[in-house]
């Protein structure tokens, strides 16, 4: 990601600049496909059992 964007800089030609820029980009976004591939789920999975709980704890309240 990062060595795309260095490289964009020292470049003269427009359409190397705006491809090696476009390499960079990309890193970032898989970088961000990766993080909701591995955190999300976790996350939602949580938000389940904490939604269960809430309702188990009432209900024994009861």
């Amino acid at each position: 990601m990062i060595l795309g964007n260095l490289i964009a800089i020292t470049q003269t030609s427009m359409k190397r600049m705006l491809s090696y820029s476009f390499i960079g980009q990309i890193g970032y976004e898989l970088l961000l496909a990766l993080y909701y591939l591995v955190y999300v789920p976790e996350l939602i999975t949580f938000e389940i059992i904490q939604d269960y709980t809430r309702k188990i704890l009432f209900w024994l309240s009861l």
